[in-house]
């Protein structure tokens, strides 16, 4: 299942970037969803890798999720975040997968001047393995991704004014 969204940030690449390479907000995108939620960053010359892990209650989840989940999910990304380009884009890899679920994500995210500011996008394509509900669980989770996605831009607009 494709995910796409794009969401405007008031600064400019470099000051939103500054922000998204702390392990605090990388922390605190998270934190109101999860029971808990940790992320290490690693930079290689101008590369930075940021792995993060976030366990979820399926509270409230639909009940394909329930049940091939259990009572949580525990979430794992990886974030390759490259150098800026000659226009000042920098743009990232993303993988994210659940333990013990066939349900994984791949994409990519860039933060591209615009105007004043920046815009935050993001498009992957959202996978889950299991036959029969596999997707329903997609439908399930995409939801669940779009917010989150969505929580991070209004959390980075917040810490960067």
């Amino acid at each position: 299942m494709r995910i796409s969204r794009r969401s405007s940030v008031p600064v400019d690449v470099e000051s939103a970037f500054a922000v998204i390479a702390t392990e605090a907000f990388q922390r605190d995108k998270v934190a109101e969803a999860c029971t808990s939620a940790s992320a290490t960053l690693r930079e290689d010359g101008d590369v930075l890798h940021i792995d993060g892990e976030r366990v979820l209650p399926t509270a409230g989840m639909p009940r394909a999720v329930v049940t091939a989940a259990g009572d949580e999910l525990r979430i794992t990304e990886r974030q390759t975040w490259s150098a800026p380009d000659a226009g000042g884009s920098r743009h990232a890899e993303l993988e994210m997968s659940v333990q013990g679920l066939p349900l994984s994500m791949t994409g990519r995210a860039a933060l591209t001047p615009d105007g004043d500011g920046s815009l935050l996008t993001f498009d992957g394509n959202l996978t889950c393995g299991l036959p029969l509900v596999g997707g329903r669980i997609e439908r399930a989770a995409a939801p669940v991704i779009e917010g989150a996605f969505d929580d991070e831009a209004t959390l980075l607009a917040r810490r960067t004014t």
